[in-house]
């Protein structure tokens, strides 16, 4: 079998040497925390690697599956993106992981009602003007979204 695997790499090209310095590597799918940062493991650990990956590594011209956004958040990401704060690729992440399309919905509905509350209360002290999202465990980081009120 490897024999074979060497004449058809024969015919596609000449060899390359790969991360560790050889022509030829024994892959094999590791943890995501043992795995080298820009390896698929890294990102996939051992599950499953998505269609568009293995079909671009068989010669498929696939599409990569392109993220569900919600207007508002579609507008705060072109925001970020616009603006580039300190940190911002960190944000964005923070926010793209945050909620999935269903979820970004109710946290629509839910600051449309804080930004009407703090259109009518901003002049007292004490009025509510954040929401906090703390997405499930396996996305980690909450996400708040401060109100202000337009001037």
């Amino acid at each position: 079998m490897v024999s074979a695997l060497k004449s058809v790499g024969a015919m596609l090209g000449a060899p390359a040497q790969g991360r560790a310095k050889s022509v030829e590597e024994i892959l094999r799918p590791l943890a995501r925390l043992d795995a080298h940062p820009r390896s698929l493991s890294a990102i996939y650990g051992t599950e499953r690697l998505p269609f568009y990956t293995e079909g671009t590594q068989a010669g498929l011209n696939l599409r990569k599956p392109k993220m569900e956004l919600t207007p508002m958040f579609h507008h705060i990401v072109e925001r970020i993106t616009l603006m580039k704060p300190t940190g911002w690729t960190l944000v964005g992440l923070r926010l793209l992981s945050c909620a999935n399309p269903a979820e970004q919905k109710a946290i629509e509905r839910n600051l449309n009602k804080v930004r009407a509350f703090v259109r009518r209360n901003y002049r007292k002290p004490e009025h509510a003007h954040t929401m906090v999202v703390q997405p499930p465990k396996k996305r980690k980081a909450p996400v708040l979204f401060h109100l202000f009120p337009e001037e």
